[in-house]
């Protein structure tokens, strides 16, 4: 061969070699290499689709979804009777809003940007314009995570030859990110029904107070039993007056009847005073042989007459003791009166004086009677006056409480409707966050095997290569782990906020029903169902809880305790304080205080967390 070619031949074989390995160099690639290229290229293109994602949005997509069903006109069908009234508003909050987000027309012959200018023109059709734009906007919002959850399982079903991308660390916390935003939003949706649930249950208890006032001995006229006892004291006090009257009647009688003796006593008394006054001014007349005798038989005649009429009548005035006689000492002064032989049980036969005073007496209890009697009358007549208005305040007594139960077999069932929805849209979010928890796991496992595979490459490098080594670098990387195992609690965090407020609905109709479903007849209301459920959610959140303590006593240790998961710590703990361990509360707020420790004042990533710290101990 001619030496001068050989250079030649050799260019040449060098050229198609290095040809041949220019076009060979993809399947010369490693196949590790070629799985996490094409799983970055669906990573980023997740990235950009979560970027453009917006969760307020999501919030008014599901809002409005609740306005409709309340009829409410969302897509203002009726817009020009409403932009008519709402025009000059309109146009001054578009003003405002184009000189602040000025827009610009870009259908220049030379792309030549040109700054449009506001139309306030046919105003109904910019409305219905921007309606379907808010429409549209809200659609691709709602349709991103779905996206860039496909994106994602894209990313983990690329394999090259034997390599797969199923372990990929970031492939798989994405995944755990957009499971956990998907949960969040059905949460999200339950806590909206749990909120509509909220007036139904308050209103049993209104509901429940009412039929217990109502329901019982409402229906009855109160006038009818106040009628009848006054009625029967008024005839009692009727019979009690009769016979005091009769009695009166009677001490009358005796009275005018001692009277009338009395006086005739007295009569014949002063007649026999009078005579013996009389015989004593004419003396003994001496012209008669028998004067002195005579004298004195008229003497002794007329003071027997006297002392006889004298003590009749004072036994008529003061009463006497007929059958007593002195006892055998003759003493008047000393002695005792006796009957049959005894001083006690005297027969007394009563005076004018006594009759007098027992006539006093029943004439004031008459007298007491009669107004009594009168009083009765008087509230007789007031209560049959406010019979017709009691009957008719125990008629809307018993349409209230018929009503009450009425409303309250709707509002139960109500209830029972949007608490058993929220319940499922619960059990979905707490399925995708069982996800998010596996996917969080297998990327701290994808993310442990990188770093260890990292620290084996870089074994036995000397210090001035080990700085240069990317593989060194990559085992120096444990925080990565850390951050995955924190988001994982964070996702067990919020399964357990989910059981948490299940938990506290449960347990607020449970305590409903209790009071309230016996006078409501709410038969097939079961407040110890309720209870069992609220029960089984505590329990569920506090394992969750328990789970997510583990994780992150792992991470911090990861991570240096940042003070990010000292503050997750602190909401755990708040968290346990709220499922009815009070005493967790203390640690809740030092917590607090030691993450937030150190942070500037106008940390905006520290606001909920002294929010949260502020509420704490204004409630402690």
């Amino acid at each position: 061969m001619n030496q001068k070619l050989i250079p030649g031949v050799v260019l040449a074989g060098g050229m198609a070699i290095c040809a041949l390995g220019w076009l060979a160099l993809p399947s010369l690639q490693t196949a590790q290499a070629t799985v996490d290229q094409q799983a970055g290229v669906e990573l980023e293109r997740a990235r950009r689709i979560l970027h453009a994602y917006s969760h307020g949005l999501t919030y008014k997509s599901l809002l409005l979804e609740r306005l409709a069903e309340f009829e409410v006109d969302i897509d203002l069908d009726n817009a020009d009777e409403l932009l008519e009234e709402f025009a000059d508003d309109y146009q001054q909050i578009h003003e405002a809003r184009w000189a602040s987000y000025q827009p610009y027309d870009f259908d220049g012959v030379d792309i030549d940007p040109r700054q449009a200018r506001a139309k306030y023109g046919n105003l109904p059709a910019q409305a219905r314009k921007g309606i379907q734009a808010r429409r549209k906007l809200l659609q691709a919002n709602d349709s991103g995570l779905a996206d860039a959850l496909a994106a994602v399982r894209s990313a983990l079903d690329i394999t090259a030859g034997d390599t797969t991308s199923r372990s990929h660390a970031e492939a798989n916390r994405l995944k755990g990110v957009i499971l956990a935003q998907q949960a969040a939003t059905d949460r999200l949706e339950a806590m909206m029904l749990r909120r509509q649930a909220l007036p139904l249950r308050r209103e049993l208890a209104t509901l429940g107070r009412i039929a217990a006032a109502f329901g019982e001995g409402g229906g009855e006229a109160p006038g009818s039993s106040g009628t009848a006892v006054l009625t029967e004291r008024l005839g009692a006090t009727n019979r009690m007056l009769d016979g005091k009257a009769a009695a009166l009647t009677e001490v009358d009688r005796k009275i005018d009847d001692l009277e009338s003796r009395l006086t005739a006593a007295r009569g014949r008394a002063d007649a026999a005073r009078q005579a013996i006054h009389e015989l004593t001014r004419r003396g003994i007349d001496f012209s008669r042989g028998d004067g002195a005798e005579a004298f004195q038989a008229a003497l002794s005649a007329q003071d027997r007459v006297f002392r006889t009429a004298d003590a009749e009548a004072r036994a008529l005035e003061f009463g006497t003791l007929p059958n007593a006689r002195i006892d055998d000492s003759g003493d008047y002064l000393t002695g005792k009166y006796m009957e049959s032989g005894s001083a006690a049980g005297l027969t007394v036969e009563p005076g004018l004086s006594h009759f007098r005073h027992d006539r006093a007496v029943l004439a004031r209890e008459v007298e007491l009677g009669r107004a009594a009697v009168d009083g009765f009358h008087a509230d007789i007549e007031r209560i049959e006056g406010l019979a017709e208005a009691l009957k008719a305040e125990g008629q809307l007594k018993r349409r209230r409480a018929s009503e009450a139960r009425a409303r309250a077999g709707e509002a139960f069932t109500e209830l029972n409707r949007l608490e058993s929805e929220a319940f499922s849209v619960e059990d979905d979010a707490l399925a995708l966050l069982d996800q998010a928890v596996r996917a969080f796991s297998e990327a701290a496992q994808g993310a442990t095997a990188w770093i260890n595979a990292g620290s084996e490459a870089s074994q036995g490098l000397g210090p001035e290569s080990r700085d240069r080594s990317a593989d060194y670098m990559q085992s120096q990387c444990g925080w990565m782990t850390g951050h995955i195992k924190a988001q994982q609690a964070d996702a067990q965090i919020q399964k357990a906020w989910i059981l948490y407020t299940r938990f506290a609905d449960q347990s607020r109709t449970a305590a409903a029903l209790t009071a309230h479903a016996g006078p409501l007849g709410l038969n097939e209301a079961d407040d110890e169902a309720e209870a069992a459920k609220a029960t089984e959610a505590h329990d569920a959140a506090v394992e969750q809880v328990a789970q997510a303590v583990r994780l992150l006593e792992r991470s911090h240790r990861d991570t240096g305790r940042h003070w990010t998961f000292v503050a997750q710590s602190a909401a755990i703990n708040e968290l346990m304080a709220r499922l009815g361990h009070p005493e967790y509360t203390a640690d809740a707020i030092e917590a607090y205080r030691a993450a937030l420790a150190n942070r500037a004042e106008d940390d905006p990533a520290t606001r909920p967390f002294k929010a949260r710290l502020e509420a704490l101990t204004s409630r402690k």
